[in-house]
């Protein structure tokens, strides 16, 4: 006599969905086999989409990700790679909602598995196993899209917090012509106030969204507006000469409106490797 291996039950605890009658099952293939011929079963509604089948064998089962690693020795990223289905959706959801339950409901379970976690980032071993999992994950393509489209969300409905967070702190960066540039300018006009890497923030400046412009050298109160430039705003480098000098436009026409002195220093007019003397030196451009 056969072994019964499942019934409604265990279906619907493995499953999230059960049979809509009685019957017992033996194996999970006759759990999936059974709803195509069960009547009572397609009257209730219950779908084949509950379960997904494996890619290289008969095998069938809402998570297929233990099953490609016991059985055909394939781990969850070489079944992305190959573009196997490992989970049904609603076996991701039910698994969210377990997690959410189990730890992130739950202030000891979080304390304790943060504990763990500090404890085994100590070890130089799981710290280069950590990274090199995080190389390999961050080097997926279906991950990269995934982190941009979440990213670009972020960005539409959170454009202050997505300037805080990212651009402002990309801004801090100075290239050697404008640090060398913004020391001249300190050591021959100190009454002046000059300050690096400011922002003005203007309606003109509609190519994003918090309306801002970073500028390299600005000296508010007697207001000067000192713009080291580089030679991506005079010829193509990565596609960007167009979106360069329509921001410079941009800048121009606000300065125009304020009343405020631009001036324009074309980065190779800068020797910044000779004395501080000497770094800006006359000639023509």
């Amino acid at each position: 006599m056969r072994r019964k291996a499942a019934n409604k039950r265990d279906c619907e605890e493995r499953f999230g969905t059960a049979v809509a009658c009685d019957y017992e099952l033996y194996s999970i293939k006759a759990f999936f086999n059974h709803r195509y011929v069960c009547e009572l079963c397609k009257e209730r509604g219950v779908e084949l989409g509950d379960l997904i089948a494996c890619e290289l064998c008969s095998f069938v089962s809402a998570d297929l990700s233990p099953h490609y690693k016991e059985e055909h020795n394939c781990s969850n990223s070489r079944c992305k790679e190959m573009g196997y289905e490992t989970m049904t959706e609603k076996a991701k959801l039910r698994m969210g909602q377990v997690v959410t339950k189990s730890i992130m409901a739950n202030p000891a379970e979080r304390l304790r598995r943060s504990r763990l976690l500090g404890n085994l980032n100590k070890r130089e071993d799981f710290r280069e196993r950590a990274s090199k999992t995080a190389m390999k994950t961050s080097a997926r393509q279906d991950v990269q899209d995934k982190r941009a489209e979440v990213l670009a969300r972020w960005r539409k409905e959170n454009p202050e917090d997505f300037y805080n967070k990212c651009i402002k702190q990309m801004h801090k960066y100075k290239s050697k012509p404008e640090k060398w540039m913004y020391m001249y300018i300190k050591e021959r006009f100190p009454t002046y106030d000059f300050k690096s890497n400011r922002q003005i923030k203007s309606v003109l400046f509609d190519m994003n969204l918090t309306s801002r412009k970073q500028i390299d050298i600005y000296a508010k109160r007697m207001k000067v507006i000192i713009e080291v430039d580089g030679p991506h705003h005079f010829r193509e480098i990565h596609g960007q000469l167009e979106v360069v000098q329509k921001k410079d436009l941009m800048l121009e026409k606000y300065v125009a409106t304020k009343d405020i002195l631009l001036i324009r220093v074309h980065k190779y007019a800068i020797d910044y490797t000779a004395t501080l003397a000497s770094k800006v030196r006359e000639r023509e451009l």
